[in-house]
């Protein structure tokens, strides 16, 4: 994959979390890992907000472009947490996005 220097990335720091499984009825907990990833980071826009579920409850949103994969909530795993300034955010969408110029993935986060 092309990579860019065209649009400023900053170090993110991300956590991931997989879910707790229930074994011989005790709960395990899972596995925790954090990595960091490159990412340009914008503010969201309405147009984004839009996209979310209804009645979903926010008090600030972020747009984070990256070549790396973060996770949204699924049966295996929470959904990814990462950190912007002293904030924590959650992934709450990723979508692949090709411009067949330099494919990135846009991922929006909220608090």
């Amino acid at each position: 994959m092309m990579q860019s220097n065209l649009i400023p990335k900053k170090n993110v720091s991300v956590k991931r979390e997989a879910r707790i499984t229930v074994v011989d009825g005790f709960p395990i907990a899972g596995n925790i890992s954090t990595f960091t990833i490159k990412a340009s980071v914008q503010p969201a826009t309405d147009r984004d907000l839009r996209t979310l579920p209804t009645g979903t409850h926010y008090v600030e949103a972020y747009k984070l472009f990256s070549y790396d994969y973060l996770q949204e909530e699924d049966s295996n795993y929470e959904a990814d947490e990462v950190t912007i300034g002293t904030k924590q955010f959650k992934v709450v969408k990723v979508s692949d996005w090709d411009n067949q110029v330099i494919p990135h993935r846009e991922i929006l986060v909220i608090r």
